[in-house]
C-alpha cells in the first residue's frame, strides 16, 4: 500500500514539472500510455493506477479528450438554454419557414382553382363538341336550307342541273349555291320551270319561286353594282309583246290573265328571258 502511494506520488512530480508550455520526457510518456488506453476504450480496466494527476493530464493535453469534452458541452448547450443570438436566428429560421408554408397553401390553393377550371373548361368543350356533332347532322341553312330542301325532293331537276345525290347537309348547300350562282344555269332553270307552267298552264308554284329568287340572289354576288332581277307584270295589265311573251296555248288576248313565268333582266334592264303570260280578251 505504501508502495502504491509512492507510485502515485513520482506520478504527481512527473505531472508538475509537466505544467509548462512543453511536456517533459516522463509526462509525455505517461500521456501516450493514457492515450492509448483511451483509444481502446478501456479506460475503466486499466490495469494502472489512474490518479488526480492523470486526468489533469488528459483533460490538458489530450485532444481525443478535449473533444469529447466539446462534444458533451455542445451537447448539453443544445439541451438546454438557447446560446447568445441562437434565439434570434431561431425567430428568423421560424419566420422563414412559416413564409414557406404560406406559399405552398397558397399553390394548393391555385392548383385546386386551376382543376376546377381545367374541370368546367373540359365541360364546355365536350358540350360544344356535342353542339357541333349536332350541327353537322342537323346543320342550321335558314332559307337556304328551304330551297335545298325543296331541291333535293326534285330529282328531275338535280338531274338537270347536275346536282345528283344531292343531300340535306353543308355540301349539299355549297354545291348548290355553286351550280345556281352562274348565270347560264339561272337562266337554263327558269327556261326549264317556265316550260313546265306551261305545261301544267299554272303558274310557277312557291316553291319554284323561292328556288329561282335565291339562284338570282345568289347570282348577284358577282354582280352588285349591275344586279340581275326577276320581273313579274301585273295581272289585268295590257300585253306589251315587247316585254312579254304568251303561252302557246293562248295565242290571241290583249290582257294580261296570270303571270305563268317571271322574266330575267340585267343590271341594264335587258332581257335575258321575258315574262310568259296568259292572255284573254276579256
Amino acid at each position: 500500500m505504501g508502495k502504491k502511494k509512492d507510485k502515485d506520488k513520482t506520478q504527481d512530480e512527473v505531472l508538475d514539472v509537466a505544467q509548462g508550455e512543453a511536456l517533459n520526457e516522463d509526462a509525455r510518456k505517461r500521456l501516450e500510455k493514457l492515450e492509448s488506453e483511451w483509444e481502446k476504450r478501456e479506460l475503466s480496466y486499466w490495469g494502472i493506477s489512474f490518479s488526480c494527476g492523470d486526468l489533469r493530464l488528459l483533460l490538458e493535453h489530450s485532444r481525443p479528450v478535449q473533444a469529447l469534452i466539446r462534444q458533451i458541452a455542445c451537447g448539453q448547450m443544445g439541451a438546454g438554454e438557447p446560446a447568445p443570438g441562437q434565439a434570434q436566428g431561431d425567430d428568423a429560421l421560424q419566420a422563414e419557414l412559416d413564409a414557406v408554408r404560406k406559399q405552398l397553401q397558397d399553390l394548393h390553393e391555385e392548383r385546386e382553382q386551376l382543376q376546377r377550371a381545367l374541370e368546367q373548361a373540359r365541360q364546355q368543350a365536350a358540350a360544344c363538341q356535342m353542339e357541333l356533332d349536332r350541327l353537322r347532322q342537323h346543320p342550321p341553312l335558314g332559307e337556304a336550307g328551304e330551297v335545298l330542301a325543296f331541291l333535293c325532293q326534285r330529282s328531275d331537276l338535280q338531274a338537270f342541273l347536275g346536282l345528283e345525290r344531292l343531300a340535306m347537309d353543308v355540301e349539299g348547300l355549297v354545291r348548290m349555291v355553286a351550280v345556281l350562282a352562274q348565270k347560264d344555269n339561272v337562266r337554263r332553270l327558269l327556261e326549264r320551270l317556265g316550260e313546265a307552267a306551261v305545261r301544267r298552264r299554272a303558274p310557277m308554284t312557291a316553291q319554284e319561286r323561292a328556288l329561282l329568287a335565291a339562284a338570282v340572289n345568289w347570282l348577284n354576288y358577282n354582280w352588285r353594282t349591275r344586279p340581275y332581277r326577276l320581273v313579274d307584270p301585273q295581272p289585268h295589265a295590257p300585253f306589251d309583246f315587247n316585254t312579254q311573251n304568251r303561252a302557246n296555248y293562248t295565242p290571241t288576248g290583249e290582257t294580261i290573265v296570270q303571270v305563268l313565268a317571271p322574266g330575267l333582266q340585267n343590271g341594264q334592264l335587258q332581257w335575258e328571258l321575258k315574262p310568259i303570260v296568259e292572255t284573254s280578251n276579256r
